[in-house]
Order: structure tokens, then C-alpha cells, then sequence
């Protein structure tokens, strides 16, 4: 089975940090319908999980008995759903979602002007963007991306490394993609840099190989026609 290799984690670094943040909210934006709806289902079996633990008495060690685990996560933070989600009020366990607007997943631009957003990812999967092991990670094609959500997360941890694998495809399709290239800084002021500039005993050099290149042409012309004897 063919596999596509990886770029190399170099240049998809380098040309995520060229990028400006509304580039690199597109690259980090995600509107695959199954993808976003996965997306959510795992959300809400977080929570529902969270409440059913209270229910029970059962609290993490150092957690506040109030606290929303997906909003205490710095990951799962970094991303908002561009409906409208509300907790109901009847039954604060149900996130409603306005059925009129576009279903995206996509990345906060505050968090995006971070400069350690791959560090924040790398924190839920320590070799993002040079996976080794067996089998090691790969670019998928984008219409195969919501298969990363295909099991349902039963930690945030699980969805953070989710999460994680999605931006590590994200970020290997934006390397590979003419639309996002960006030429490489400094690379015209180093080249100009090794140019030597011209002084005016250059010109004068010049003018005056010129003159003796066209009198040592002129010498052999006249040598090759001249009229050879009877």
C-alpha cells in the first residue's frame, strides 16, 4: 500500500511561522461535516462523562467539582465551533447548537498569534510532525481526516491527542500546498550581499580590455586578408 511521506518538519515549521494569522487560520480551519460532527459527539461524551462523575461524588484530585474539563484544557480551548453552543437550561448536561449556521471547527486567531501554538500540541503528542514507531504516522489525503475522530475519546487527553493528530495533517497538507509557499527571508539580501560592487577603476579595466581585445582583432582580420604574393 502506497504511503505519502512526510515533509520534513524544517520546512513546515518554517512555513508556519511566515504565515500570517488569518493563512494560518485557514489552514486550521475544518468543515468536513462528519469530521465536525465526530468533533462534537466526542465533546459532549466529555461532558456528559464529567457530570456523570459528579453525580457519583467522584472528583479528580486537584479539579474543582465546577470546573468544565474541555474549557480547562489549553488545547481544546484553542478551538471554537462556528455555530452558536449554549448549554441548555433545562438540562445544563445538552450543548444546543443553532441548526441555521455553518458547521466548522476551526482555531482561535488569538491562539494562533501564539508562538508556541505547536508546542501547545506537542505537549498532547510529543513527536508531532516527525512521528517514528510502527506503524508510523502519515499524511492521509483531507476526505480521510475525520477517520482520526472514528473512536470516541474517553479522556480529554484522548481527544487533546485527537486534536493533535488533526493539526499534524493540517500542517503536513499546508507544506506541500503552492498556495501556502513563502519564499525564504533573507535569501536575496544574502545574495546581494556576496556581489561586489563595482568601483571605477572597474569600468576603466573594462574599457580598456575592450580596446585591446578589438586592436588584437583588427591585426589578425588584416593578416587573414591580405593579398598574398604572385
Amino acid at each position: 500500500k502506497h504511503r505519502h511521506r512526510a515533509p520534513a518538519r524544517d520546512e513546515v515549521e518554517r512555513r508556519w511561522r511566515e504565515l500570517s494569522t488569518e493563512r494560518r487560520q485557514e489552514v486550521m480551519c475544518f468543515d468536513d461535516a462528519v469530521l465536525v460532527e465526530r468533533v462534537k459527539t466526542g465533546l459532549q461524551a466529555l461532558w456528559d462523562k464529567h457530570v456523570l462523575m459528579l453525580q457519583m461524588g467522584i472528583r479528580l484530585a486537584g479539579g474543582d467539582e465546577e470546573e468544565d474539563p474541555i474549557a480547562a484544557s489549553e488545547l481544546l480551548a484553542a478551538f471554537q465551533l462556528t455555530w452558536d453552543i449554549r448549554r441548555s437550561r433545562e438540562d445544563p448536561r445538552v450543548i444546543c447548537v443553532h441548526p441555521s449556521m455553518k458547521r466548522v471547527v476551526v482555531m482561535k486567531a488569538n491562539f494562533l498569534e501564539r508562538p508556541d501554538v505547536l508546542e501547545v500540541f506537542r505537549a498532547a503528542l510529543p513527536d508531532l510532525l516527525s512521528p517514528g514507531g510502527s506503524p508510523a504516522r502519515t499524511p492521509m489525503p483531507r476526505a480521510r481526516w475525520k477517520d482520526l475522530f472514528s473512536s470516541e475519546p474517553a479522556s480529554v487527553q484522548a481527544m487533546e491527542q485527537q486534536l493533535a493528530r488533526l493539526v499534524e495533517q493540517a500542517l503536513w497538507a499546508m507544506a506541500t500546498d503552492p498556495a501556502f509557499e513563502v519564499p525564504l527571508l533573507g535569501l536575496q539580501d544574502a545574495l546581494c550581499g556576496d556581489s561586489v560592487p563595482f568601483e571605477s577603476w572597474m569600468v576603466d579595466d573594462v574599457i580598456t580590455t575592450g580596446k585591446a581585445e578589438g586592436k588584437k582583432k583588427s591585426k589578425k582580420k588584416r593578416r587573414n586578408t591580405a593579398v598574398p604574393p604572385p
